[in-house]
């Protein structure tokens, strides 16, 4: 079994109200564009207002974060049993921030964009393995769009499509699908206790 699960966090563990048609809108990124990807190729000067644009898009829609179902009770089950748990997003740090002080999420490690490069670039997970010293077979990432398990891929380690109960999706080639965090959690941790969630 893992030792260690590293999450994605928009789409993953909460639910934003990030809206990225609005988003790039006013960042006038066209459709499809990857969005860091978009902004890291202009000049400099635009680069740098519409990247101070999107962290304060991202930060103020994080306050609106909600957890997802079953995601705290599902954490402290895995710390009970001594299963390290992380987070690599590709969100910035402020608006991470804000959403672990909101729900005080029994995480050990967090990595955003400005702490490794961006997903799909495995330069976070490896720094997961380093930091833990895991061997890539002892860890699984989590998320919910291609960009993560094509990152998980990259860095050798196992990964899950967290799949939010729906009944069609396109799992991106996971290794494993997760439909639901309580379920996954008993599958782990055991019969999970009354955890209470924030």
């Amino acid at each position: 079994m893992w030792k260690a699960i590293v999450f994605d966090m928009d789409g993953t563990l909460i639910d934003s109200p990030l809206c990225f048609r609005t988003l790039r809108e006013r960042l006038d990124i066209p459709d499809g564009a990857p969005i860091l990807e978009h902004l890291a190729a202009l000049d400099p000067e635009e680069r740098a207002f519409k990247e101070r644009l999107l962290e304060e898009m991202e930060v103020g829609y994080a306050g609106g974060a909600k957890l997802i179902e079953g995601v705290q009770e599902m954490l402290q089950a895995f710390r009970t049993v001594g299963v390290r748990v992380g987070i690599f997003t590709r969100n910035c740090k402020a608006a991470t921030q804000r959403v672990l002080d909101a729900f005080d999420l029994p995480v050990e490690m967090v990595l955003t964009r400005e702490d490794a490069l961006p997903k799909p670039d495995p330069d976070g997970l490896l720094r997961f393995l380093e930091a833990w010293k895991l061997e890539p077979k002892e860890m699984l990432f989590v998320g919910d769009f291609r960009f993560d398990i094509e990152c998980g891929r990259r860095a050798g380690v196992e990964t899950a499509f967290y799949a939010d109960g729906a009944q069609e999706y396109d799992d991106f080639g996971a290794d494993h699908v997760i439909a639901d965090y309580r379920t996954f959690a008993q599958q782990i941790a055991g019969p999970l206790s009354p955890y209470a969630s924030s």
